[in-house]
C-alpha cells in the first residue's frame, strides 16, 4: 500500500531478507534513499540454492528462508546488532546485550531441536511448499515439497507427480501451514 511505502521511507533502517525474496521491497529500496540491511548477504549466512529450480519458480537462485537454520539466525542477529550499533552508538551497549541474550536463546533452541529431531531423521514427510530446506539440512530431515510457493495451485500433472512421490518414498506425514487450504 502507498501508506506502507511512506512508512518505510520514514524508517531509519529497513531490515529485509533481500531483493530476490521480497521483490515488492526492491522497488522501494532501489531509489537509494533508504538505508537497508539485506540479510541474505550478511556475514556468516549460509545460503542454499532453490530446490527444483525450473519447476515452478525462476525468481531467485537462493532459497530465502534463511532464518530457519539457527546458525543463520545467529548471523542475522549479529548483523542487525552491528548495524544498529553503528547507527545509534549511544545505545550500542543495549543492542550488544540484547543480541548476546538472543544468541544464547537461539543456541539453546538449536541444541534442544537437535535432541528432539534425532528420532525422526530419515522419516520422509511432505510439505505443501518448499520452505523448510534450511531446517531440514540443519537437522538431517527428509522433507519433500509439493510446490515452490504456497500461492501456486497444483495442476493435474503435479498431483500425479506428488502421488508418485508419496508412493515411492512411502510418505505418511503431511505438514501444512495453518493458513493454507486443506
Amino acid at each position: 500500500k502507498p501508506s506502507q511505502a511512506k512508512a518505510i521511507h520514514r524508517a531509519d533502517l529497513l531490515v529485509w531478507v533481500g531483493p530476490h525474496f521480497e521483490t515488492f521491497l526492491s522497488r522501494i529500496v532501489d531509489g537509494g534513499t533508504i538505508l537497508s540491511l539485506p540479510l541474505i548477504v550478511a556475514e556468516g549466512v549460509d545460503l542454499l540454492p532453490v530446490r527444483g529450480a525450473g519447476h515452478d519458480d525462476e525468481h531467485s537462485e537462493f532459497d530465502g528462508h534463511i532464518w530457519l537454520n539457527p546458525n543463520n539466525a545467529v548471523a542475522i542477529v549479529k548483523a542487525v546488532v552491528a548495524t544498529l550499533e553503528a547507527l545509534d552508538q549511544e545505545n550500542g551497549h543495549t543492542y550488544r546485550e540484547n543480541g548476546r541474550r538472543l544468541v544464547q536463546r537461539l543456541q539453546a533452541l538449536d541444541a534442544k531441536l537437535e535432541r528432539q529431531l534425532k528420532a525422526v531423521r530419515g522419516i520422509p514427510y511432505l510439505t505443501y511448499h518448499d520452505a523448510l530446506q534450511y531446517f531440514e539440512r540443519r537437522y538431517g530431515l527428509e522433507g519433500y515439497a509439493v510446490t515452490q510457493h504456497s500461492e501456486l495451485k497444483l495442476s493435474v500433472k503435479g498431483v500425479v507427480r506428488v502421488r508418485a512421490l508419496i508412493e515411492e518414498k512411502r510418505i505418511s506425514c503431511l505438514l501444512r501451514e495453518p493458513n493454507t487450504r486443506p
